[in-house]
């Protein structure tokens, strides 16, 4: 299979629904079309194979932890060959199960699981081709190589009809069934900071005269944690979490569309910080810590606050926490 051949595989998902067509062209993604675009990357970016990186590395290299640092990576060769190698090695794991599942499926007419899948692939094949585009955009200025384009912003109306589905589900009587992937980083900044929180037991701080509870900047938690790192069992590094909770800030203060895999691997990523670690029987084992590193932590925090303020406020802290003390 040719690349040209791989791009025109993306119109035969304009069919939602076609059974039959879905299991023939995820076969055929499968056996030919992620080589032929493998192929292609290593043509476009000049290299012989694709480099060795672990999840540390490529989290670093394709996710940008704030709007500076969006801008440098986009002007970065590296960003381009790791986001790349996130959606081939995340292709080579999902369609080999998802051939063998859809060989034994027995569809319905407008089947909802037919549509999802055909919705993921378009959406993933679209961004695959827009990352060369955008490579050969910027970097070896090349204008519209490919012919592609997306609004760079997912609007409010997106998001209003994805709300929808979150509170009467998918295919109702009042929502549409369209799916917006980019809205999973708003969940997974959320799952971040609720994990972190209830993990160190601060939720905020309170004020002491109304025992009224304030916020408390996540950024604080992070810095805190940072310090006592090497006294910290965590299954990912401090820095990818601050990158992965700056990338979702992104999309939520600007409503920025990043590439559709990078949600994925961040959800992939982070799901033994999330649900404990393998082998663990408890899902607080993601963060694990000797009660002594606790009380410094807290301590960290404590710091925090100005000393002009520290007469009126106080950590607002948990009796229980969601992380394994001992």
């Amino acid at each position: 299979m040719t690349f040209k051949e791989y791009r025109a595989l993306m119109s035969d998902f304009n069919d939602n629904f076609r059974y039959s067509k879905l299991k023939r062209v995820v076969k055929k993604l499968d056996t030919e079309g992620i080589k032929a675009y493998r192929n292609e990357v290593l043509s476009v970016f000049s290299l012989k194979k694709l480099p060795s990186r672990n999840g540390e590395q490529l989290i670093a290299a394709a996710i940008p932890k704030s709007f500076n640092d969006y801008n440098k990576k986009q002007n970065n060769k590296e960003y381009y060959v790791a986001n790349a190698i996130i959606f081939i090695e995340y292709m080579e794991w999902l369609l080999p199960s998802l051939e063998i599942a859809l060989g034994k499926y027995k569809p319905q007419k407008k089947d909802l699981l037919v549509y999802n899948y055909n919705h993921l692939l378009r959406n993933l094949m679209f961004d695959s081709i827009f990352l060369l585009q955008n490579y050969r955009e910027t970097i070896l200025k090349q204008s519209h190589v490919y012919g592609v384009g997306k609004n760079p912003f997912r609007t409010t109306f997106h998001l209003f009809q994805t709300m929808k589905q979150v509170i009467y589900g998918q295919g109702s009587f009042h929502s549409f069934i369209d799916r917006e992937v980019d809205v999973a980083n708003a969940i997974l900044r959320m799952t971040i900071e609720l994990r972190i929180r209830h993990g160190l037991g601060v939720l905020g701080v309170i004020r002491k005269e109304d025992s009224a509870i304030l916020p408390l900047p996540l950024e604080r938690l992070l810095t805190c944690l940072k310090e006592n790192e090497a006294n910290i069992t965590l299954p990912v590094s401090v820095n990818s979490l601050i990158r992965i909770y700056g990338a979702t800030n992104i999309f939520l203060h600007s409503g920025i569309r990043h590439y559709s895999w990078q949600a994925i691997k961040a959800m992939e990523f982070l799901q033994e910080f999330f649900l404990g670690v393998k082998g663990s029987t408890s899902i607080h084992s993601g963060i694990a810590m000797k009660p002594a590193t606790l009380m410094k932590i807290h301590k960290c925090l404590k710091k925090t606050i100005s000393e002009k303020n520290k007469r009126k406020f106080d950590l607002f802290i948990l009796g229980k926490v969601d992380a394994i003390v001992k």
